[in-house]
């Protein structure tokens, strides 16, 4: 099996670039999505996540929405607790 020299050297980021993917899909469909509920989803660490939402805002993918932004979701939920990330059209 031939590998990319750049995955050769970090195997992780196949896995990397794979996720931010499935993000992407994900938040396109269901346009705004907390940390919490993607780190359920995907069943990964919520800070992983960040940083890959992160790098999907600088590149004008997603954007963070303010804290206290509603969910429109349970209304269980502090909202100065959710971190929400909205698909930017």
């Amino acid at each position: 099996m031939h590998l990319c020299p750049l995955y050769a050297r970090h195997p992780s980021l196949k896995q990397d670039l794979l996720m931010i993917s499935e993000l992407s899909i994900f938040l396109r469909a269901h346009r705004r999505a907390a940390l919490k509920d993607l780190a359920h989803r995907f069943d990964a660490d919520p800070e992983a996540l960040r940083g890959m939402l992160e790098l999907m805002e600088r590149k004008g993918l997603v954007r963070r929405l303010p804290p206290g932004t509603t969910c429109a979701g349970c209304c269980q939920c502090d909202p100065a607790a959710i971190e929400l990330y909205e698909w930017r059209e």
